[in-house]
């Protein structure tokens, strides 16, 4: 009997196997369909990047710079005056520089938009086809797992059941409830140490903190009984100083 249960445990991990490496593929999936569709090409960009600053410069100049900090000109209202005017002007001359160049560029840019949206299309193209083939080999693999009734739910993993058959192995139990009860009261164990392990960390930074911060008022304790010697002092020679002088 035991004997069975070993290979039928064994059986069952193949297929937990096959059903975590499906697990992992559809993740994988769902990543590589949210990057295609956040996916942004750059053949636009780039082109706009490179030229639309040299045919703003050669059509109307580089653009006007401002006072400078240190400047003392931006402390007289008429130069600052005209150099508001200049740089609006500019601003407008901008403006109509830039509808010339989307204009003059405007097959060239519609080309690369259409080369762009082709690229990112395919791109989702090809990760939906792999998110939908991941998922219907998820959905075959989930239903094979649920089919054998061997173990609940909550137990399909390849290293829960080598735990359960390392309890064979081992001698520590004949079938498979004994089984599951000893994998759940180890969990609880070693749950039930992290916990503990994690509390006792939290209650020694907590500590640490104190101690600190201790540290800290005692420092500025001492900082002020310094400084009332100090005053002290002075007072006193200060009261020497007057009866001297009224002496």
């Amino acid at each position: 009997m035991e004997k069975n249960i070993i290979e039928t445990l064994q059986e069952l991990k193949k297929l937990v196997i096959q059903y975590e490496t499906a697990v992992d593929d559809f993740e994988q999936s769902k990543i590589l369909l949210k990057n295609a569709k956040e996916y942004q090409p750059t053949r636009l960009k780039n082109f706009d990047e490179e030229y639309l600053p040299k045919f703003i410069e050669e059509s109307i100049g580089k653009k006007p710079k401002d006072f400078g900090k240190v400047d003392p000109r931006k402390y007289f209202k008429k130069t600052t005056q005209k150099k508001e005017k200049v740089i609006e002007e500019y601003n407008q001359k901008l403006k109509f520089a830039k509808e010339e160049f989307y204009k003059k560029y405007s097959e060239k840019r519609e080309l690369f938009n259409k080369y762009d949206c082709q690229e990112k299309e395919e791109k989702i193209d090809i990760a939906q086809e792999k998110f939908d083939s991941t998922k219907n080999v998820l959905e075959k693999e989930s239903q094979k797992i649920d089919s054998v009734g061997v173990l609940p739910r909550m137990l399909m993993s390849s290293i829960i059941i080598d735990k359960l058959i390392s309890y064979f192995d081992n001698w520590r139990t004949d079938n498979l409830k004994d089984a599951i009860n000893l994998y759940f009261d180890e969990k609880w164990k070693i749950d039930e140490s992290n916990r503990i392990r994690d509390l006792l960390e939290n209650i020694e930074q907590k500590l640490d903190k104190n101690n600190e911060q201790f540290s800290y008022i005692i420092t500025n304790i001492e900082e002020i009984g310094e400084t009332i010697s100090d005053v002290n002092t002075t007072l006193n020679n200060l009261n020497n100083t007057i009866t001297e002088e009224t002496n």
